[in-house]
C-alpha cells in the first residue's frame, strides 16, 4: 500500500513525481530525513525543504525527537488510523467489552484493507 491511495485526489494534484515518491516512503514506517534521503537518493536538504512543503499542505506530519533530533515523519493518513483505532478500542471498552457483529465485521475489513499501515506503525513505534 502507498500513500496515495490514502489521499484525497485533490490532495496530489500540485506536487511533483518526487514529492509523491517522498510521501509513498513515509507512508510505509515514520523515517529520518537521512533515511529518506538515502531511499530517494537525493540530498539531506532536498528532502528537508520538500517535507516542509508537504508539512505545510498538511499532507504529513513531522515530529523531532531523539538524541541528535531526528527528524520522522508519518503521512496525516497515518496518524488519522492511529486516533481511529484508538476511538473503536475506547468505544468497545465503553460498551463493556462487546461490538455489535455488523460493526464488528466492517471493523475486521478496514484493519484488513489497513494491515500494512497498522503493522508498520506498530512496529515502528
Amino acid at each position: 500500500m502507498c500513500a496515495i491511495f490514502y489521499m484525497e485526489r485533490n490532495d496530489l494534484e500540485d506536487l511533483n513525481n518526487k514529492d509523491k515518491q517522498l510521501l509513498i516512503v513515509c507512508s510505509h514506517r515514520p523515517m529520518s530525513v537521512g533515511e529518506i534521503a538515502r531511499t530517494l537518493k537525493l540530498s539531506p536538504p532536498s528532502i528537508s525543504m520538500r517535507l516542509k512543503k508537504l508539512e505545510e499542505a498538511d499532507l504529513i506530519t513531522i515530529e523531532k525527537k531523539g538524541i541528535g533530533k531526528k527528524t520522522f515523519v508519518r503521512t496525516k493518513k497515518a496518524d488519522k488510523t492511529l486516533k481511529y483505532i484508538a476511538e473503536l478500542l475506547r468505544g468497545i471498552k465503553k460498551a463493556g467489552g462487546s461490538i455489535p457483529t455488523k460493526d464488528l465485521i466492517n471493523l475486521i475489513k478496514w484493519i484488513l484493507t489497513n494491515l500494512f499501515l497498522i503493522l508498520s506503525l506498530i512496529t515502528n513505534s
